[in-house]
């Protein structure tokens, strides 16, 4: 089965106001200029990776094949990408990822508060992840309502949600799964909003 089969897209705002920010589902192409951002910006991804006993190219399979992968557009400029996957009625966040030229000036937040609207109607919780470490991005976390609910797990990402039943959104349901491979991957790549 192709990934155009399996996958429907949720209507988000995409490009109908391009001086917004805007998610759309991200093209084959765009695909491979993920994966290299990806690379580029986590730079202890092969040890992450290792640890877990994860190939990259098993890491590269799974990117192609689970969940949706957003590009992030604002006034035209492709910024950087979202990767969700609906498990059950939650929205495990396996990452935010932008360019290093969009970071730092909440564009993490506005992204953050799309998915947040797109799927309230169809989703209980939004789950993500984030490296120990990192307290700027567990500060934004918590304040943007995100409470944890795991410990940090053997590659070092406590697991935090959101609950966002009811808060307006679409009600279509898109697909899920349930591998949790990635919860080393969500939002410790996420800018600083």
């Amino acid at each position: 089965m192709s990934i155009e089969t399996k996958v429907r897209f949720p209507p988000f705002d995409c490009l109908t106001n391009p001086s917004m920010t805007a998610l759309r589902p991200a093209t084959p192409l765009e695909y491979g200029y993920f994966f290299q951002l990806i690379v580029d910006s986590f730079p202890n991804m092969e040890r992450t990776l290792e640890r877990m006993d994860l190939s990259m190219e098993r890491f590269c399979l799974l990117f192609w094949t689970m969940g949706q992968v957003y590009s992030v557009c604002q006034e035209g400029d492709l910024l950087g990408f979202c990767w969700v996957e609906e498990r059950g009625l939650i929205l495990h966040l396996h990452g935010i990822v932008l360019k290093e030229e969009a970071q730092g000036n909440g564009l993490g937040t506005q992204i953050l508060q799309k998915i947040e609207d797109q799927y309230s109607g169809s989703m209980d919780e939004i789950e993500l992840g984030y490296h120990q470490t990192n307290f700027g991005d567990q500060e934004l976390y918590e304040r943007l309502g995100y409470c944890e609910v795991k410990t940090p797990d053997a590659v070092g990402f406590p697991t935090m949600r959101k609950n966002i039943r009811n808060r307006g959104g679409h009600e279509e349901k898109l697909g899920h799964g349930d591998n949790s491979y990635f919860r080393f991957f969500a939002c410790s790549l996420l800018c600083r909003g």
